[in-house]
């Protein structure tokens, strides 16, 4: 059930609503017997893990999602939350959130939905930077993507570094 969910939002051969019908059982919170919680557990998966690697997949599929998800959604997860307000303040946290609900939010957007002002302040713009240089949000093109960590972009930066020996090492999932 998880598997087949999770595939169908990467179908493009689906119709629409059978995308966020997927998405909706994944990041949601249907009122189903058999929840994406439950699955999960049922699995000894760690859910906001696989929901942030489903977001990571989105990133590196360059997949946009039209819409900000129309549901309900499950809240940021806290496996990140923590850190990126460390990093980042309420105003990481702030695009962190809209990058979550909008998988592949453009950039302008992303500013403006966080700030909630048509120009955003300074400090979040501050904020996207330091959430990009630590591979907490991942961009393509123009596009934002809430990707937990990234090893692909974090090896690209490590190429020339006396670390390059152990970047191709890197297990996604053992990140968090």
């Amino acid at each position: 059930m998880v598997r087949a969910n999770i595939m169908a939002l990467f179908d493009k051969k689906r119709k629409p609503a059978e995308v966020l019908k997927a998405a909706e059982w994944v990041f949601g919170l249907p009122e189903t017997a058999f929840t994406f919680e439950r699955c999960c557990q049922a699995l000894g998966a760690r859910k906001d893990v696989l929901r942030l690697r489903i977001h990571y997949e989105f990133w590196r599929t360059w997949y946009v999602l039209p819409i900000e998800f129309p549901f309900l959604i499950e809240p940021l997860p806290a496996i990140v939350a923590d850190e990126i307000y460390m990093l980042a303040g309420d105003e990481g946290i702030d695009l962190a959130r809209a990058a979550w609900m909008k998988p592949g939010i453009r950039a302008v957007e992303l500013l403006q939905v966080a700030s909630g002002q048509e120009k955003a302040p300074d400090s979040y713009i501050r904020a996207l930077e330091v959430l990009g240089n630590k591979y907490f949000l991942s961009q393509q093109g123009d596009y934002w993507y809430l990707t937990g960590r990234n090893p692909i972009v974090r090896s690209h930066d490590l190429e020339n570094s006396a670390y390059r020996r152990s970047i191709h090492n890197v297990s996604w999932s053992k990140m968090f």
